[in-house]
């Protein structure tokens, strides 16, 4: 994912635009006096530390319902976090990566556990799927939205950002979950079988590489009986997408 920061003006800009879009009285101008400017020196220094990164500013000013950006730009100032990458871009990613871990702070224990859980999925996933596996409602997604980290890509649909699923997905392993792989390939493979023709046309179109990443999981983990009742299903869609190749490989990992 290419790490590229807004100028200055271009980060302030969408800083109170988002920041607005949460509380729709949020103001960083003024009459110049004390109060105002210490707004603005605040969104200036959140925009830096962020490296001007749109996604990093996003994040930011969804708490601005519940914090003064002051104490937004001071507790993510005072967050450490370790670089992950020994590239050109690690400053960067080392930013993003102390909104994320600021994020993550305040949400719940539930919150936490339901975005960590949605970093398996690949592509999108639906409501029902994130019910499923993430053991998420619908109020859970919303409050995820609001805070910026995960995006409605369509009706009923979402999707995390790349990075983020990166994070989250550090964050599961750090507490793993031994039937997660197991609720995923279920879910999947089982809704696979029982649609008709024509729906599962559908959903291959919409799923498919939940659906892969579905199978490849049951392979792991061994479970032969979801293997065999899937295996007529997943071999159509496969060969829907005219990836034979790719799909005797699957097959053959599950011999």
């Amino acid at each position: 994912v290419q790490l590229e920061g807004l100028a200055p003006t271009q980060a302030f800009a969408l800083f109170v635009d988002r920041a607005r879009r949460v509380l729709p009285t949020f103001s960083a101008t003024g009459n110049g006096d004390p109060g105002s400017r210490s707004i603005v020196a605040a969104i200036n220094r959140i925009c830096e530390q962020v490296a001007g990164l749109p996604l990093g500013i996003e994040l930011a000013a969804s708490w601005v319902e519940h914090y003064a950006v002051a104490e937004i730009a001071q507790s993510i100032a005072e967050i450490a976090v370790q670089p992950q990458r020994a590239d050109g871009l690690v400053s960067r990613h080392h930013k993003l990566s102390s909104i994320f871990e600021y994020s993550w702070q305040l949400l719940s224990p539930r919150q936490q556990h339901i975005l960590a859980r949605l970093s398996l999925f690949r592509g999108g996933f639906d409501r029902v799927a994130a019910a499923a596996v993430a053991e998420s409602a619908l109020s859970d997604l919303s409050t995820l939205i609001s805070y910026s980290l995960l995006q409605r890509v369509d009706a009923g649909r979402y999707d995390l950002h790349p990075l983020i699923r990166e994070f989250a997905a550090q964050k599961l392993a750090v507490d793993p979950d031994a039937s997660l792989n197991a609720k995923y390939s279920r879910h999947y493979l089982t809704a696979l079988v029982a649609m008709e023709r024509e729906a599962r046309a559908q959903r291959h179109l919409i799923d498919f590489e939940n659906i892969c990443s579905a199978w490849q999981r049951a392979v792991a983990d061994g479970d032969a009986a979801l293997i065999e009742q899937a295996a007529t299903s997943f071999g159509g869609c496969v060969a829907q997408f005219s990836l034979m190749a790719d799909g005797n490989k699957l097959f053959e990992d599950a011999v």
